[in-house]
């Protein structure tokens, strides 16, 4: 009886000591879930799904400001080959868009991105230049731009405000911003509480939309849309 007792408590030892040592593997399961919808503190933060699909191909008629990530685990640099890895790829996103660098979250998108890739891609996506001048004519169609505006610019302004009656902005500084040619906002000039994030502005970036996610075209009636729309609202 008494060996009994033993050899339950030393096995009784030894799971506790082995659960000290024990790691959490990484789920792509629950990084599937991330990327669509991530909440810190019961609130809505930005999410992978904002600004990336899955998969795209000719037929796509919605592109984001970031490139599709399947297949993305081995490319060889990401965003402007600012990065050499889907770790700091990651992390740097968590960091500028969500304001919280989450280590098992990454590891978990982590696991999901390599998942649905495929070590023969590599290849880095083929970002477009910046432009260095704004299109002669910053006009188009009001009706247009706001399908635009609801596929491209809706899914991270539903949830962070968005109010031009506010802000004395122009036509070619919503361009400016959205291409990434320049700041939206000077501090001189504007204060903090009025800008499109409101308190988080100086920690929350807007990603930029370059030609090939967001064609001159497309920018220019969604453009022409809030400043007819949005900017006129009561």
């Amino acid at each position: 009886m008494i060996n009994t007792w033993k050899t339950f408590l030393l096995f009784y030892i030894f799971l506790q000591s082995s659960s000290l040592f024990c790691v959490e593997k990484p789920s792509p399961t629950r990084g599937k879930i991330l990327f669509k919808t991530q909440y810190f503190n019961g609130k809505r933060v930005n999410s992978c799904k904002n600004c990336h699909n899955l998969t795209e191909n000719h037929f796509t008629k919605i592109l984001k400001a970031g490139p599709p990530l399947k297949n993305s685990y081995y490319r060889e640099s990401f965003s402007k080959k600012k990065y050499r890895s889907i770790t700091s790829a990651i992390e740097a996103c968590m960091r500028v868009f969500q304001q919280k660098v989450n280590k098992n979250n990454q590891k978990d998108l982590e696991s999901y991105l390599k998942l649905i890739s495929t070590p023969k891609l590599t290849q880095a996506y083929s970002y477009k230049e910046i432009p260095s001048h704004l299109p002669k004519n910053i006009s188009g169609s009001s009706f247009e731009g706001r399908g635009t505006y609801i596929t491209s610019c809706l899914p991270c302004h539903d949830f962070h405000s968005l109010d031009l009656t506010k802000l004395p902005l122009a036509k070619e500084t919503l361009y400016k911003k959205v291409r990434g040619m320049s700041p939206l906002f000077r501090r001189e000039k504007i204060q903090l509480t009025q800008t499109i994030y409101n308190d988080n502005f100086d920690k929350i970036k807007m990603p930029i939309f370059s030609r090939d996610r967001l064609s001159d075209e497309s920018l220019i009636n969604i453009i022409t849309y809030m400043m007819e729309t949005i900017r006129t609202r009561p």
